[in-house]
């Protein structure tokens, strides 16, 4: 077993003035807590490092031996001590970013705003699937996640930043393909109008991501369900007519603990301003 730093700190003190109560006032704490962490530390060490007389207390020798090393290692341990404190009170370290692809682009000058402004800050950004993104989180896979609609949990730090739109969209002068679906497989919102509007579909184009839906929605392929931040990039589409509009919320998520972290509030909070200065959403409904 390793002595606490504390037993280091009591004995090099106690060393330095060969007197139990003398030592003990000095460190403001009592002779008998002063004399078990001695007590506990040549336990650990397997041999004394005092003998004790009425004269005062005296190195042993292997206490002298033990005496000229303590003070650098106890010099060592607050010098990593302090540097980790400070590496949690600066911007600096690599972090996992996990985020659904269509929410990255809407915080793409923000993350490199602050790339740019703190040189020894990395981000590594990572997309796993929307049904595993906040267990990536929770079990450490990741450092934080941009995600949607997640759910309250105790270890879960939720950082809300805008909300989202999710509905159908086509080209106006669709007519062959108006009862094709084109679809993104992978979102709960592309599964909900694939279950509540089968009625008005008779054929269903799964894609890998929401830019191809988008591309093929945009040559009059067929009607897509998107999300507004992707849609108003392609200024022909309109909603539609007679569908409904899902409402998300963006969030930032992160475990509780990292709220030490300076480096990861610092991107939560400049995201939040972002959010609020710059909307991703820009362009109104249109049907």
């Amino acid at each position: 077993m390793i002595p606490s730093s504390s037993e280091l700190y009591y004995f090099i003190e106690l060393a330095k003035h060969s007197n139990m109560r003398h030592t003990a006032a000095q460190l403001g704490i009592t002779q008998p807590t002063l004399s078990a962490a001695l007590k506990r530390l040549e336990k650990h060490i397997g041999t004394p490092l005092f003998t004790r007389s009425k004269l005062g207390m005296a190195l042993t020798h292997a206490g002298e031996r033990f005496f000229s090393q303590a003070q650098g290692l106890h010099e060592q341990w607050q010098n990593l001590k302090n540097a980790t404190v400070a590496a949690g009170h600066t911007i600096t370290g690599a972090y996992r970013l996990g985020s659904l692809p269509m929410l990255l682009s809407p915080f793409s000058q923000v993350l490199a705003n602050l790339l740019t402004a703190h040189k020894e800050l990395s981000l590594s950004v990572h997309t796993p699937s929307p049904q595993n993104i906040v267990t990536d989180v929770l079990r450490a896979k990741l450092d934080m996640a941009l995600t949607i609609n997640p759910a309250p949990h105790p270890s879960l730090k939720i950082c809300k930043l805008y909300k989202s739109q999710f509905s159908l969209w086509q080209h106006p002068d669709l007519s062959i393909n108006k009862h094709t679906l084109i679809y993104d497989p992978n979102l709960p919102q592309a599964q909900y109008f694939l279950k509540n509007r089968t009625s008005l579909f008779g054929r269903y184009i799964s894609v890998p991501s929401l830019e191809a839906a988008a591309q093929l929605c945009n040559q009059k392929a067929g009607v897509t369900a998107l999300p507004k931040e992707v849609a108003q990039n392609y200024p022909a589409l309109v909603n539609t007519p007679n569908t409904p509009t899902l409402t998300d919320e963006v969030c930032l998520i992160y475990r509780t603990e990292k709220q030490t972290v300076t480096a990861i509030t610092t991107i939560a909070t400049a995201m939040q301003q972002w959010a609020r200065t710059n909307p991703p959403i820009k362009r109104p409904l249109t049907q």
